[in-house]
């Protein structure tokens, strides 16, 4: 990985140095073009506009959203657009490393950050994004948040909301990109046999998430650590259903999982 990063911060010296040149360029026949034509103009006047120009170059390269990400991008079942390759973030909560791990990683090419309520940093990574964006002339639509949401027995719904809602706030954001149900079932107290519990609490949970999509505060839906059967049973209420998060790729080699997630065109993704 660090020799890929050299390579990246390279290819990105280049381009800025590019960028630069073409400035300078500009600079040159600005200067020209005003020796021709325009007899009011005094030599240190134009050297003054040569130097206005030069001092309004961007320090570092201007990067967008629809160039320079790393690995490209891919649309959603729902139209949005997800960056192929992305951060996470998990155990990084020191603001001052975050600020650094944010702002080298937008530097280089990556749009997609990762978190969750479980990672207790939200906060301190929409600080990182907040401060760092304009820095490299970026936006918050510029770049896309994933985060996640638990579910709690008895109370899916309700949490899920509070979970979303509190994510808003933590990133001072109107909107999230993409939010994903973490696991099945609730981490703290449920248990893989209580299947009926889990199975009420993640229909919930995820009826929430359809309407909180609805409502403009959620682009895309999914979900995470969903076995085949929590996927099968799913798909058979999801009215939308963008992602799917698996540590293990496996998984999404089983027919049982290809076939309705290619009907339902649900985009995986693999956490490594």
């Amino acid at each position: 990985m660090e020799k890929f990063y050299k390579e990246q911060a390279e290819e990105s010296e280049k381009r800025e140095k590019k960028i630069i040149a073409l400035l300078e360029n500009a600079a040159k026949a600005y200067r020209k073009y005003l020796t021709l034509f325009d007899d009011n103009k005094t030599a240190r006047q134009i050297a003054q506009d040569e130097q206005k120009l030069h001092n309004e170059r961007p320090k570092r390269y201007g990067m967008s959203k629809w160039a320079e990400i790393i690995g490209g991008t891919k649309t959603l079942n729902d139209g949005a657009e997800i960056p192929m390759i992305g951060l996470g973030s998990n155990k990084i909560v020191d603001q001052v490393t975050l600020n650094d791990f944010i702002q080298s990683a937008l530097e280089i090419g990556y749009r997609l950050f990762d978190t969750a309520e479980q990672y207790v940093n939200e906060r301190e990574l929409g600080c990182a994004i907040k401060t760092v964006l304009p820095k490299v002339k970026l936006k918050r639509e510029d770049i896309f948040i994933t985060t996640k949401v638990r579910i709690e027995d008895g109370n899916a719904a309700s949490w899920a909301e509070q979970s979303v809602v509190g994510s808003l706030k933590k990133f001072d954001t109107t909107y999230l990109d993409l939010v994903l149900i973490h696991y099945p079932r609730d981490r703290k107290a449920g248990s893989d046999d209580a299947y009926e519990t889990n199975k009420k609490s993640r229909r919930e949970a995820w009826k929430k998430l359809e309407q909180l999509k609805e409502e403009g505060l959620i682009r895309s839906i999914g979900v995470s650590n969903f076995e085949v059967y929590h996927l099968v049973e799913l798909l058979e209420y999801a009215k939308a259903f963008s992602s799917l998060a698996r540590g293990n790729q496996e998984i999404l080699k089983e027919a049982a999982v290809q076939e309705p997630a290619k009907r339902f065109d649900v985009s995986p993704q693999v956490n490594s």
